[in-house]
């Protein structure tokens, strides 16, 4: 990760490494593979309604989240997705997300790691494959990601009220 120096610490991330980008476009895959999976061996009911759910809540999760995110178009850089790929479909529309749009980040979140829980109980090899993955992303992202991300508009970021200017200002 690359960072830049700010009047106040912590230092907020500029870019994200290619392994960083990798490691992290891998975990979410296998979450959603393993999830999908493990549901659809017990109910193939429920794997079509979770992949629903997954499809929807990123049809409506990306655009809310994603187009308040300074990375793609001022730095060039995602940790997610392609960055021009998002840039081009998701303008750049501040950094402050409407408290709706702050709900359904946080639904789909929540609701994308608790609602395979439900079948996948069943099956404990799956929901610890799922837990395997989910762990790493759930743990590192609020200690490491979250304290120094220049999203700061985002639910989850944990960037210090003194260094939210910083990065705001950096990020118009």
């Amino acid at each position: 990760m690359h960072t830049s120096p700010t009047s106040a610490s912590p230092r907020l991330l500029d870019s994200f490494k290619t392994w960083e980008k990798l490691l992290w476009r891998a975990d979410g895959l296998g979450l959603v593979v393993v999830a999908l999976t493990g549901v659809y061996s017990v109910s193939p009911a429920g794997a079509l309604g979770y992949a629903i759910f997954a499809g929807i809540g990123l049809a409506v999760g990306l655009p809310s989240l994603c187009s308040h995110c300074p990375y793609p178009t001022r730095h060039s850089d995602c940790l997610f997705l392609p960055p021009k790929l998002v840039a081009r479909l998701l303008p750049y529309r501040g950094p402050k997300l409407t408290r709706l749009e702050a709900l359904v980040v946080g639904g789909v979140t929540i609701g994308f790691f608790l609602l395979p829980q439900i079948w996948l109980i069943q099956r404990p090899l799956w929901l610890l494959s799922f837990w395997a993955l989910a762990l790493p992303m759930a743990v590192g992202f609020p200690v490491h990601y979250c304290r120094r991300c220049r999203h700061v508009g985002c639910p989850m970021s944990r960037v210090p009220s003194r260094a939210r200017s910083a990065a705001t200002d950096a990020n118009p």
